[in-house]
């Protein structure tokens, strides 16, 4: 797959990444030679028979459904992002999509407590009170 093969677009609030992976011509040849071996381990004769371009495209696109072809992905992404910074990077067989928060943007504080230790037991409801309401665990 190449650089060129891939696209990455930015809509109002959604990310979407397409693109078409195509196989090599390694990855065709052994695709190829799949289909022989299975032909003969069906019919236990040796793939012989002429078939038509079309048959055997046919055949390669259903080996390779899910690993070959057109694919599509979009992302809805929230409102404290940046869209028009967003970057992408292709490397090792690898795409890395770098999307920055907005600079006025500061991420929530998140509240936390320790749990309350009640008669030596450590219970994460202690305080609440439905953890003493019997009608509400029974």
């Amino acid at each position: 797959m190449k650089l060129s093969d891939i696209n990455v677009k930015t809509g109002p609030d959604t990310l979407t990444i397409e693109g078409v992976r195509e196989p090599t011509l390694k990855e065709e040849t052994a695709m190829r030679n799949q289909m022989k071996d299975r032909y003969k381990a069906l019919t236990g004769k040796e793939f012989d028979y002429v078939c038509l371009d079309e048959d055997e495209d046919i055949f390669l696109l259903q080996m390779g459904a899910g690993r070959f072809g057109r694919f599509q992905e979009t992302y809805k992404v929230p409102p404290y992002v940046d869209l028009d910074k967003v970057q992408s990077l292709y490397q090792g067989g690898r795409l890395v999509v770098i999307i920055p928060f907005k600079k006025q943007y500061t991420a929530p504080q998140i509240r936390t407590r320790a749990p309350q230790e009640r008669a030596g037991v450590t219970h994460p409801f202690a305080g609440h009170a439905f953890a003493e309401d019997e009608d509400f665990w029974w």
